[in-house]
């Protein structure tokens, strides 16, 4: 019988996982613009992170069959998840190349914003949409976590239990969408600073910081709850 807290762990990695997905979903398209990137490209931008879910999966089931246990791969997907949302926010910072310094530039706003133009869209560099690239692919790597939570599931648990355990991870699933969509839309009425300075908390960035915050959180906790947990044999 699967500890309670390991199945908890689980639960909440499918949670986070397709939260992370879905509270930039409204955002990403303008934040790959404002880097410089074209329309044309954005669907392969996007898609990017179920291809790197879909080769991530069967890498990490193996490596959590043959090498490591669940109390360490489950962590370590959480923790690139994080690390996906992290250089997310960085990068606008390596791209911060446009001249700002000169206040009469008519590149500002009213509220003293940097307003990016036709122009300065040509003068962001390509480092920060490789950032973004990286970032989706890393991610996506790490919610190969919804995977393993569902292999432990059906491993650790009582033939008798094991659809209703699966079953809930699918809607601790749906309900880290759900939320994260609404998480995403609320973020929308923080004032957009158009990259007025490097690590800006605005509508752009911020959806991602709270998903990275959870993933820590989430990550720490399975640490101490996966403590001793291998791939339990088959019942």
């Amino acid at each position: 019988m699967a500890p309670k807290a390991a199945l908890v762990v689980c639960y909440v990695s499918s949670f986070t996982a397709t939260f992370d997905m879905m509270c930039t979903f409204f955002v990403l398209p303008l934040y790959w613009r404002i880097l410089g990137g074209s329309f044309s490209s954005y669907g392969t931008v996007f898609g990017l992170y179920s291809l790197s879910r879909a080769v991530g999966s069967p890498v990490m089931g193996y490596v959590t069959d043959k090498l490591v246990g669940f109390r360490f791969s489950i962590p370590v997907c959480l923790a690139l998840m994080a690390v996906g949302n992290l250089l997310y926010f960085l990068a606008s910072a390596f791209t911060y190349e446009v001249d700002r310094d000169d206040s009469s530039s008519s590149g500002y706003g009213p509220n003293g914003h940097w307003v990016l133009t036709s122009e300065s869209f040509s003068s962001v560099g390509a480092v920060g949409r490789w950032t973004l690239i990286g970032s989706r692919v890393v991610g996506g790597f790490g919610s190969s976590t919804v995977s393993l939570a569902n292999a432990y599931i059906i491993q650790a648990t009582a033939d008798s239990e094991k659809t209703m355990a699966t079953n809930r991870v699918r809607l601790c699933g749906f309900l880290g969408g759900f939320l994260g969509v609404t998480v995403g839309t609320a973020t929308l009425r923080i004032p957009f600073n158009d990259l007025a300075s490097p690590y800006q908390l605005d509508s752009v960035t911020v959806p991602a910081l709270v998903a990275l915050a959870l993933q820590v959180v989430v990550a720490s906790i399975a640490i101490f709850a996966l403590k001793g947990e291998n791939m339990p044999k088959p019942k």
